[in-house]
């Protein structure tokens, strides 16, 4: 089946543009919700962090992706800040409104009485907001792993891909004759065994595999750890 944007209009979506669970059961589409976004809205690459550059969080299909990976990126961002900035001092001739003191009190009175903390992000409901749209991490080893999958992802694209046969077919799941890169020995596999990520992100892990195959692979291996160390090290 070759899914483009006009199928996945006439055949997927509701009268809002959101992915109907139903339809998607009736046509037989397994295809992850952030492939079916990025087939939709023509998009080649994950969007990057206005801020670090590195690929943004997908939400869902009727949200899409984050402007930022993290909220300390936005929160930290000096385009986003400077804006801020600006419009405050336009409206209220100070740079943040939490400046004005009756704001603040009220602020934090409102808090506190709606969230049990003066401040929001730091509330259990604040927290769990930021969970559900992927900006805050809820534990240590899930934080560990977006560490670990962002430094195997930077020495991955170091590498000069162009030399992987068949990086030229390179696309989406969906579209026939896609060619998507795959780590031989997996990244999951390399952070459940504290493989360095400059070893899962070698030449010698990757390859590539047709949209269908990287799909069904997903977290596990092609090789053994140790076959990959020779590879690298002979």
């Amino acid at each position: 089946m070759n899914i483009d944007k006009k199928f996945i209009e006439e055949n997927l979506l509701t009268v809002k543009n959101k992915l109907n669970s139903a339809l998607l059961k009736k046509h037989n589409v397994q295809i992850p919700h952030i492939n079916l976004f990025m087939i939709y809205n023509e998009l080649k690459n994950i969007p990057k962090c206005k801020a670090c550059n590195n690929e943004t969080i997908f939400v869902s299909f009727a949200k899409g992706f984050t402007t930022y990976c993290s909220y300390s990126c936005s929160a930290n961002c000096k385009e986003n800040n400077d804006n801020k900035k600006k419009t405050n001092l336009e409206r209220y001739g100070v740079e943040n409104v939490m400046q004005l003191s009756h704001n603040l009190r009220r602020r934090e009175q409102t808090n506190l009485k709606k969230y049990g903390h003066i401040y929001y992000h730091q509330s259990d409901i604040g927290k769990q907001h930021l969970v559900n749209i992927g900006q805050y991490n809820s534990d240590a080893d899930r934080t560990n792993w977006e560490i670990y999958k962002k430094r195997v992802a930077e020495h991955t694209n170091k590498n000069d891909l162009s030399i992987l046969e068949n990086i030229d077919k390179r696309g989406l799941c969906g579209i026939a004759g896609s060619y998507q890169l795959d780590h031989k020995y997996s990244v999951y596999a390399g952070f459940k065994n504290n493989i360095l990520p400059y070893i899962i992100g070698n030449i010698e892990n990757l390859e590539m595999l047709t949209w269908e195959e990287n799909n069904k692979k997903r977290i596990t291996c092609s090789i053994t750890i140790e076959e990959l160390f020779n590879k690298i090290y002979g």
